[in-house]
């Protein structure tokens, strides 16, 4: 697994309380653990799917890919997948979800992309 990370957790929002365990050491592949608690019915599973090189803006990183699955009764299960790299942090990242539309369900998927010089933490979208 990929050494240097550390366990991750992020505050609930929407008025919830607890935490989102995102990253839990050791990042070994087939490691799995309960994501952020959902209403409805709806259950979030976090797997860490293994590490493997991945090209960022032209240089390439050892990635641990973290998958995050959510299921809901009467709906196709949403699952996004995250790559982070050990003193950087998420470098890629693509999203599959349901958004309502009314009352249609409908797919999106975006991808994020981390490159370098195109925003700081307190500014992002800004140069450096």
């Amino acid at each position: 697994g990929v050494t240097g990370v550390q366990t991750c957790a992020l505050p609930i929002s929407s008025g919830q309380t607890g935490h989102v365990v995102l990253l839990r050491a050791p990042l070994v592949e087939g490691r799995s653990w309960a994501g952020r608690p959902l209403p409805q019915g709806a259950e979030e599973r976090i797997t860490c799917l293994g590490t493997a090189p991945l090209a960022v803006d032209g240089i390439v990183r050892d990635a641990v890919c973290i998958r995050h699955r959510i299921t809901r009764p009467g709906f196709d299960p949403d699952e996004s997948l995250y790559w982070y790299s050990p003193d950087v942090g998420m470098v890629r990242g693509i999203e599959r979800l349901t958004i309502l539309v009314g009352d249609k369900p409908m797919r999106l998927e975006a991808e994020l992309l981390l490159r370098a010089g195109t925003g700081t933490s307190a500014n992002p979208g800004t140069k450096n």
